[in-house]
């Protein structure tokens, strides 16, 4: 019986419906109130419904249609939770796409930080540290959003200040450096 529900696993596994249900039929002549049988009896009646699943789950992540390719191997997840192949496909699928999102997030955030748009910048730079919790990447470009506010205000106080000198307007250009060393 062990052996004809392995068979019967195996095949499910290969996308073999028939041979499953060959060695399922076996295996209920053995033990017919074995509750394997039936759930695996399930599992390979669905298959005919799953596999189309898995090959336009190719397709799409072939074109490049990742979020396509994500909802197709949901479905299939649906249909069967413990089929490997599905599970092992939307999982490398889901991490793909996660990825994706990460560099065009870090991409706009850099793009931002390069035009001075600081807070643009640091929305897509915290948009790539949620879909890479743990990335120094992300980390990093947030302490670099910080680090160029801090120059432009820098910078900005410096010149107010050169110009109250010009101007001699004394009081206005201590405060002016007073305020650039708080920084």
């Amino acid at each position: 019986l062990k052996r004809l529900l392995e068979q019967a696993q195996q095949a499910i596994d290969g996308g073999d419906a028939t041979a499953a249900r060959a060695a399922l039929q076996l295996a209920a002549i053995i033990a017919p109130d074995n509750g394997d049988i039936a759930r695996l009896l399930h599992r390979a009646d669905v298959l005919p419904q799953l596999l189309p699943l898995l090959q336009a789950a190719a397709t799409a992540e072939a074109a490049g249609d990742l979020p396509q390719a994500q909802q197709l191997l949901q479905q299939a997840t649906l249909l069967d939770p413990l089929h490997q192949r599905a599970q092992g496909e939307l999982q490398r699928i889901a991490a793909k796409f996660r990825e994706q999102g990460f560099n065009g997030a870090m991409s706009q955030g850099y793009a931002a930080l390069n035009e001075g748009r600081f807070d643009s910048a640091r929305k897509a730079f915290g948009e790539a540290a949620k879909l890479q919790p743990e990335s120094k990447e992300a980390a990093s470009a947030l302490q670099e959003v910080r680090t160029a506010e801090t120059a432009r205000q820098l910078a900005s106080l410096e010149q107010q200040g050169s110009q109250d000198e010009q101007q001699e307007q004394w009081q206005k250009a201590v405060a002016a450096y007073e305020q650039a060393q708080k920084i």
